[in-house]
């Protein structure tokens, strides 16, 4: 999203931080199994949109719409209504071009790197031949081996792997409010929040409604 890799880092420290302590939180006050987790619909559409006119401010700022909107959805109940009926086909047909260009990356990367894409392709697939819940873990560990053996033993210190905070003032633009947190916010109350709700709701959970 235009982040610069001190940036990316310390969203994602702020963010695992905050989802940790939302997780266990809300699971004592409500005496419910609330998991507080990123939206991977979410991630996926980030990971395609790129970078918005603004920058990464304009971004951080199209994410305090979406985070004001999930909070109304919650707390008001017309509108929770009417995300609700949000369409699931549409939703669907979102999430869908969100991963069309993700999909595409391991033929993308046989066309640029052969040498490198094609060992991590191929474990993959014999993994979830044989056992697919282990294809993606293999897959990430020869990829590991792969960066490790072509990084020309570059040194990498301690410092490196510990994030520090960087604070990004919030800037709103109506494009990034329209291109990204618009579509950020129905992707992930349709594809993550209200599938979350109705799975608490299988196991006997009522959270409380808005009014």
């Amino acid at each position: 999203m235009g982040a610069t890799d001190g940036q990316a880092a310390s969203g994602l420290m702020a963010l695992s931080i905050a989802m940790g302590i939302a997780g266990i939180g809300l699971s004592l006050w409500s005496r419910m199994p609330i998991a507080c987790a990123w939206s991977t619909p979410g991630a996926a559409l980030l990971a395609s949109t790129g970078a918005v006119a603004g920058g990464f401010p304009a971004a951080v700022g199209a994410f305090f719409a979406v985070g004001a909107l999930i909070v109304a959805a919650g707390m008001i109940r017309p509108f929770e209504r009417a995300v609700a009926a949000i369409p699931a086909p549409l939703a669907n047909a979102m999430l869908a071009g969100v991963l069309f260009s993700l999909c595409l990356a391991p033929v993308k990367a046989m066309a640029e790197a052969p040498h490198l894409a094609a060992p991590i392709i191929l474990v993959w697939l014999l993994m979830a031949r044989w056992k697919r819940l282990y294809a993606t873990p293999a897959a990430a560990i020869v990829a590991a081996i792969l960066i490790a053996a072509t990084s020309h033993g570059a040194p990498v210190a301690l410092a490196d792997f510990t994030p520090q905070p960087i604070f990004v003032p919030p800037t709103f633009s109506l494009d990034a409010l329209i291109s990204l947190a618009l579509p950020l916010f129905i992707v992930t109350m349709a594809s993550q929040n209200l599938p979350g709700l109705a799975v608490l709701s299988a196991y006997g959970y009522r959270p409380r409604r808005g009014r």
